[in-house]
């Protein structure tokens, strides 16, 4: 029986070892997609960005945002933006500063009164969300850091129920922790040890695991078969993708609503030329969605014609893709909505001073040049209240 009771606390000594070391040294066993992507218990967010995780030489922010830090409560004199949407917003293929939250940010701060308020642009962007995770990650996340006014970077594809990173996220989720959820396994996932050991059992690295389930992007797709004006004219006129962007929309004017926050959607167009099919092809669409906004309350603003109007007189390209702006289309549309700011006069004056004469960079002042007689549309900016700085 002694001998017995000694080799149960060996082996139990050995295991308590081990999964110690398995802590210490072991690899990192969450469900993770491109190092920044991991899930939420959020079942409308289903995934989120990982905080401290790597963004090129920078990192994601502690709240989870690609971002500096940013102090809750805000602090007296600070007005805050809040740039919400989906990989546009983000700026996917481009580093963080020149995205166009970040561009605006430091535009808006050139233009600062010598004694008024700060502001600061916080991008709570996120890839391959559609409308309905983009209005609660402004609930769940954005409220906290108490904006004054929110500027929603609409890329056409948002009312697309599925992307790339949730389709990933449930994938490695299934591979790495399979029968782990129900039963004992629920218990045996908590030991870094046991995860290890079936890991090496089952041999499969989360590349070799996508590389058998490739997720898909149903727009990119459509990209490919030539078929993309007819696909984004049905993503948003019929069946799920039409009720998805109507209860996205009402999730944000309902929030709007409740907090006294003006918004300001912002169409992004698509980028390209396909088979005689340009992004204007689509302007049916940034006109419904245009409506939909501005049926809600909130202030537009297209960028079709002022993507237009750049592509025609800058002669460089503006894109990384068909969905996303490169760094100068970034530029484009943070000048576009700097412009529409201080023509409607949407932000108060304690925040920006839009006689103020401003050294511009030789891009901006080129960009500014070009967009100078292309009017933006200004639909729904009387329905909405002027932003007023929050205490």
């Amino acid at each position: 029986m002694k001998r017995a009771l000694l080799v149960i606390a060996g082996v139990l000594l050995g295991l308590g070892a081990g999964e110690l070391l398995a802590r210490a040294f072991g690899p990192e066993f969450a469900v993770v997609f491109r190092d920044s992507v991991e899930p939420s218990d959020d079942p409308v967010l289903v995934y989120t960005l990982r905080p401290d995780s790597p963004d090129g030489k920078l990192r994601i922010s502690s709240a989870g945002l690609r971002d500096r830090e940013f102090e809750r409560p805000k602090p007296p004199g600070v007005f805050r933006i809040a740039a919400i949407g989906d990989s546009i917003t983000y700026a996917n293929g481009n580093a963080r500063q020149n995205g166009w939250a970040k561009r605006l940010e430091a535009m808006i701060a050139a233009r600062a009164p010598s004694q008024g308020l700060r502001v600061e642009v916080l991008n709570f962007g996120i890839p391959g969300y559609d409308v309905t995770q983009v209005a609660e990650r402004l609930r769940t996340v954005g409220l906290s850091f108490q904006p004054d006014v929110v500027v929603y970077g609409y890329a056409l594809n948002d009312p697309q129920g599925t992307s790339v990173e949730a389709q990933a996220i449930a994938t490695l989720r299934e591979a790495h922790e399979g029968d782990t959820r129900s039963g004992a396994g629920r218990w045996l996932a908590h030991s870094r040890l046991f995860l290890l050991a079936r890991q090496v059992g089952a041999r499969r690295s989360n590349r070799e695991v996508l590389h058998a389930e490739p997720p898909r992007d149903p727009a990119y797709e459509a990209q490919k078969s030539g078929d993309r004006a007819r696909y984004f004219r049905t993503l948003h006129t019929e069946g799920e993708g039409a009720a998805r962007l109507a209860a996205g929309l009402d999730a944000l004017a309902g929030i709007a609503r409740e907090h006294a926050l003006p918004v300001l959607v912002v169409i992004f167009p698509l980028f390209g030329d396909q088979g005689g099919e340009g992004p204007e092809a689509l302007a049916d669409v940034h006109r419904l969605v245009a409506d939909a906004a501005a049926q809600r309350g909130f202030a537009t603003l297209d960028l079709l014609p002022a993507y237009g109007a750049a592509s025609r007189a800058l002669g460089s390209d503006l894109s990384v893709d068909f969905m996303h702006p490169n760094r100068i289309g970034h530029r484009v549309a943070a000048v576009a909505i700097l412009d529409w700011m201080c023509r409607t006069r949407w932000l108060p004056e304690q925040a920006i001073d839009c006689a103020r004469d401003v050294v511009l960079e030789p891009e901006d002042a080129a960009i500014e040049e070009t967009l100078r007689d292309v009017a933006p549309s200004d639909a729904g900016a009387s329905a909405v209240a002027k932003p007023t700085p929050t205490p």
